[in-house]
């Protein structure tokens, strides 16, 4: 969606600071991975009733599957070529560490302006 005038990107209301704390907390999950997961989930959880919160969290969780099916997508690949997959699946890792501090802080960035947000490579699951 663009922001021309003939469309608009919708903009949500709730919560703004909330919702770029949650973003924040995906930074977390670089060195003490499931405790970034879950502060995440019960942010979401207990803010459902917030639009903005709703929209982000469903985009932080969404990316967060992701990232765990793309991981044991790799694992398998790895221990089913015998290791030679390692050599794809590290670049692979860099990148989605990539979009994980950079989609953190555009979230945090898209939440202030009361817009949608969703990561990139993100499967739409929830």
């Amino acid at each position: 969606m663009s922001d021309t005038p003939e469309n608009p990107t919708p903009t949500l209301t709730g919560d703004s600071s909330k919702v770029g704390i949650m973003h924040l907390l995906g930074l977390v999950n670089l060195f003490a991975w499931p405790f970034g997961l879950v502060v995440q989930a019960v942010m979401w959880a207990m803010s459902k009733d917030d639009p903005l919160m709703d929209n982000h969290g469903r985009g932080v969780m969404n990316f967060n599957i992701s990232l765990v099916i793309y991981g044991i997508v790799g694992y398998v690949l790895t221990l089913l070529t015998a290791g030679l997959f390692i050599f794809a699946f590290i670049p692979l890792l860099l990148v989605l560490a990539g979009c994980l501090v950079v989609g953190s802080f555009v979230g945090m960035a898209r939440a202030k302006e009361g817009k949608p947000y969703s990561y990139p490579l993100s499967l739409n699951i929830l």
